[in-house]
Formats: structure tokens, sequence, C-alpha cells
């Protein structure tokens, strides 16, 4: 069997494209070259935070089971059960975001992100999809409070950064901030 690393937030903060989780393309093709190879198992360790890592989650979850799942009808299924109306819309975000090749988010890229989830907030009103919009929301929040830090690397940047974390464990939209 494999054990792999699919995301941990030592390593990548929890940020669009910085985790295995984030690059799909890389994650399948891992799992299909050990299945190749004859693996039998195959476990990843990963930090929560489904709005940055979910449809890796979803889509190796599948993979796991049959290693010649259809990932685009995967794509496609995740998006449609998460985000019915606007499920393109928030696929186009997260095409994004598995590519990104930022470490730190620009400024530009948090605010468009922001208006995409606002302008799908308003097109899709079912209330469950509209909590997963405050998660995503809180999500973008994070990466703000985050960029701030990074960039001051003072106390007063870091304590707002730690409570929002910690305030949002029970959600499971970050991984959080230890």
């Amino acid at each position: 069997g494999v054990y792999d690393f699919f995301a941990l937030f030592a390593w990548d903060r929890d940020s669009p494209g910085q985790s295995q989780m984030s690059n799909m393309p890389k994650v399948i093709k891992s799992i299909r070259k050990y299945y190749k190879a004859g693996a039998k198992g195959y476990e990843g360790e990963s930090s929560q935070g489904w709005v940055s890592k979910g449809l890796g989650h979803f889509i190796c979850a599948k993979l796991m089971w049959d290693v010649n799942t259809d990932v685009e009808a995967c794509k496609k299924e995740f998006f449609d059960l998460c985000f019915l109306k606007a499920s393109a819309l928030m696929r186009k975000m997260w095409d994004e975001w598995e590519a990104y090749p930022y470490a730190e988010c620009r400024e530009g890229d948090l605010a468009k992100w922001i208006d995409w989830t606002n302008e799908a907030a308003v097109k899709e009103t079912d209330a469950a999809v509209q909590k997963r919009f405050f998660q995503i929301k809180s999500y973008l929040h994070y990466l703000c409070l985050l960029r701030i830090y990074r960039a001051e690397k003072k106390e007063t940047t870091l304590a707002p950064l730690l409570n929002f974390g910690y305030r949002l464990l029970d959600n499971s939209s970050i991984a959080g901030f230890p």
C-alpha cells in the first residue's frame, strides 16, 4: 500500500493551489500510477478544510473505489450537488484555485473570488447552499487575514487570524491556524 500526504496545514497554510488536494491532476496521476504498480491500498493524510480540499477529497474517494472513474463527471456531480444553479460559477473559482501559482493570495484575486461568491449567492437561494456560501466567504476572510498577517508578522495581526481560525474549526471550512 501507499501512505501519502494530501494536505498538511504546516505545508500549505490551507491556501488555494498549495496542497495536493488543490492539484487534482497530480493526485489523479499518483493514484493511477500506484494502482498500475500493484498497490492494493492507498491512504492519504489530510487536514480538514472542505473549501480548498473538498473537491479533491470527493474525487480521491471515488478514484480509490474505481481508479477508472470519470473525473470530469465527478467534478460535475460535486458542483451540481453543492451549488445547484450556481455550480458553473463556483466551478470557475475552483478551477482557478487548482492552478493557483501563488503561495500568497493576491488582493485582486481575493476581491474577484468574493465577487464570484456573492454573485453565486444571489443566483442560488437554497438554504443548504447558502450555508456553503457562508463557509466559502469565511474561507475567503481567512485568506485575507492570513495575507495581512504574512505581510506584517505582528501580534496585532496574528491574534485576529488565530481567533477566527479557532471559531471556524467546527464547520470545517478551513484547516485553521494552529
